[in-house]
């Protein structure tokens, strides 16, 4: 199924958002979008998984952590969070995106069956949990009217280009930094020309 896409008013809607505080978000530079990016990937339009992005940054700031320390984490980490989604909505399997702190203020990130968690996470409702901005966006979006049926979120997660673009990622994140700190970490590279040519040759407008 193609990646769904949609305009700003309707990504605000979905997300909760106002014009106002994403003008914040861009100065303050707390922006978030799909794939490690501050902005949409897309020059005219926005994928619905860009939203999710600015979804998981809100809830990862509600749960304590400093604005900028959500950004920088829902960015570091797209490769877990995307791949979470992808199973969810592709495979409707219960995979959950987790953060903790290590030590010393040194944060990480990963993303897994629920049955592979720790013990003490398992008693909770981590059903629910992964799906969460999942869950909100497709409320809003029957709220106002769009049409999710046309298409996906996410990529399946043994997608060709899913899998070797994540890997990619990785790898440069591995070598950024020694000692991987995600709250001072570097700003993600871009996505090349090629990939973004290619999720554009993917997406389908969420129409009304």
């Amino acid at each position: 199924m193609p990646l769904l896409t949609a305009r700003l008013q309707e990504i605000l809607v979905l997300t909760g958002t106002s014009h106002t505080t994403l003008r914040s978000q861009r100065r303050r530079g707390t922006a978030v979008a799909a794939f490690g990016t501050s902005e949409p990937l897309l020059d005219t339009r926005w994928l619905l998984i860009d939203g999710l992005a600015m979804l998981i940054r809100d809830d990862l700031a509600r749960s304590g952590m400093s604005m900028q320390g959500a950004t920088m984490m829902t960015r570091a980490f797209w490769p877990e969070w995307t791949m979470a989604l992808a199973h969810i909505e592709h495979r409707d399997e219960p995979w959950l995106f987790t953060t903790a702190e290590l030590s010393d203020g040194k944060w990480w990130c990963a993303s897994g069956l629920a049955k592979q968690l720790p013990e003490f996470i398992e008693g909770m409702p981590l059903e629910k949990v992964p799906r969460r901005p999942f869950n909100d966006m497709e409320a809003r979006a029957e709220k106002i009217g769009l049409d999710l049926s046309r298409g996906s979120f996410s990529l399946p997660p043994d997608h060709e280009l899913v899998v070797s673009w994540m890997e990619e990622f990785r790898q440069w994140r591995r070598k950024s930094q020694e000692h991987f700190d995600p709250l001072h970490m570097k700003e993600p590279r871009p996505p090349s020309a090629k990939q973004r040519k290619a999720i554009e040759a993917m997406t389908c407008d969420a129409l009304r």
